[in-house]
């Protein structure tokens, strides 16, 4: 009978291995603001596919989160809060994974939280308790280079049925192709949806923010455009948000 459990226990273990499917992907990581500012890392992490379900949402476990900050190795192990992947009928939309309090030794930072300010955030507090900003994409990232052609205020826009408002004209050398999702600027954790193509011009498209929604987001804060609102494994990036071109 003992050698029957025995058995019986290593069928389940076996079939539970089988059903178990890992699936490793990255995160591109950059820190936009603060004193860290300019400092980019890849993420490694993984995760066990067979828990996401296809429809609704799924928070499936980290089973590994690694990347190297200035020289110093973090991994799952040091994760104090969070420690997810968050899925959208199939589809990441978020890892949550926050270090503070007990951290690796010789840590650059004393706190670094991914994905709890919304999909994509990294919030992190340096050693001199000064807050930065930053953000990550998942995956294999296919990146577009583009440039800020210019940023003007407009005493009335068609795109805000008359109202003031903040025009961000963006240029690429890469076409922003006419596809059946809507197209996204993101500054900071912000998204904006009111776009056009000036003259029919691909290579150019022009934002409309209200003067609030200007007002809210703050200078050298990421500029990135793509298709969708859950994070894309394409984008076109324009560098930092520099608000003092406004009008010139």
């Amino acid at each position: 009978m003992k050698r029957f459990t025995v058995v019986l226990f290593l069928l389940i273990m076996y079939a539970a291995a089988a059903r178990s499917e890992w699936v490793t992907s990255t995160l591109q990581a950059s820190l936009d603001t603060g004193s860290l500012a300019g400092t980019s890392f890849a993420v490694s992490f993984s995760y066990d596919s067979s828990q996401v379900q296809p429809v609704g949402e799924s928070y499936v476990k980290l089973n590994s989160f690694d990347f190297t900050l200035l020289g110093v190795q973090f991994t799952r192990q040091d994760i104090f809060q969070g420690g997810q992947v968050i899925f959208q009928d199939g589809v990441i939309t978020d890892v949550t994974a926050s270090f503070q309090v007990i951290l690796p030794p010789n840590s650059p930072v004393q706190n670094i939280t991914f994905g709890f300010g919304g999909p994509g955030v990294i919030g992190y507090i340096d050693l001199d308790g000064q807050s930065g900003t930053g953000s990550f994409l998942i995956g294999n990232i296919r990146v577009h280079l583009g440039t800020i052609v210019s940023i003007r205020r407009v005493a009335s826009s068609d795109a805000l049925g008359g109202q003031p408002g903040i025009e961000i004209q963006l240029f690429s050398n890469d076409q922003f192709p006419v596809r059946d999702q809507i197209m996204v600027l993101q500054i900071g954790a912000r998204q904006f949806f009111l776009s056009g193509y000036p003259n029919g011009d691909l290579n150019t498209v022009v934002f409309t923010l209200t003067e609030e929604e200007f007002a809210a987001v703050s200078c050298g804060e990421p500029v990135i455009v793509q298709y969708g609102v859950a994070p894309s494994d394409e984008v076109w990036q324009f560098g930092n948000l520099d608000k003092t071109i406004l009008d010139q």
